[in-house]
Formats: C-alpha cells, structure tokens, sequence
C-alpha cells in the first residue's frame, strides 16, 4: 500500500486497489467510521473518495503532470564563475530594477510600509496617494 502525506487539500496517494476496496466496503452497507477503521485510514479520506467516486464514478487519483514548462524565466544576469550559463534579457532586467526600485521608495512612507489602513480602498488611495508624490519629486 502506497501512503504519503496530504498536500495543499489534494488526497492522500492509496493504491488503486485500496480505493476500490474502500469504496465497495461502503457501498455494502458498512460505516465510515468501521471501513476507515478496517483500512487503517481517516473517516474524513474515505468521505471524500466516496464524494469523488459519487460525483465521477472514480476512484483513482487526478492525473498530475509533473512536468510543464516553467511559466518565469530568470531575469538577473549571470555571475562570472557560473558554468552552465542561462540566457539573459537585459531589457527585461532594467525593467524589473525600475519596479524593485518604485517598491522601496513607497516603503519609505511608514504608513505605506507598515498598512495601518484596515480597508483595502483606504489602503490602495494612500498607495495612490504617495505613488503621485514621488512622481512629482
């Protein structure tokens, strides 16, 4: 039996024949609480392979694709000792030092820094508010 770890509201990773088992156990007519006692699993992990097995007549796993593309690239340029180089957009990093830079100019302004505004409209007009004035400096 293959057991790991809940991650980020995903269930647990049981075999496939774990799964069929617990679910036929409760579509016979046992309770949750006998079948998770039974397999030595949560009464809240067979609820919700029940729910799932309900809604989409399935038990086994979502399909997960371990590898995609990485949607960011890397922006800072390469240090000198570094073998394998990666490419490095010089455009892209000026831009992104003009961001960082706003970021720690708004910073200054304590009210800013720290959100004493509880609202988030009261909060993005202070924002708005030093924003203009250190354009105009």
């Amino acid at each position: 039996m293959v057991r790991c770890e809940r991650q980020g509201g995903r269930m647990q990773a049981y075999s496939l024949d774990l799964r069929e088992r617990v679910v036929d156990d409760r579509v016979a007519g046992l309770r949750t609480a006998e079948v998770a006692r039974k397999y030595r699993v949560s009464p809240a992990w067979v609820r919700r392979l029940l729910h799932r097995y309900r809604a989409t007549g399935q038990v086994a796993p979502k399909r997960r694709t371990q590898y995609r593309a990485p949607l960011l690239q890397p922006v800072i340029p390469n240090n000198p000792p570094r073998k394998r180089k990666h490419p490095f957009d010089k455009t892209a990093y000026r831009t992104r030092n003009v961001i960082e830079r706003t970021f720690c100019r708004l910073k200054d302004w304590r009210r800013v820094a720290t959100r004493y505004d509880k609202l988030a409209h009261n909060y993005l007009a202070s924002v708005a508010l030093a924003a203009l004035v250190i354009y105009w400096l």
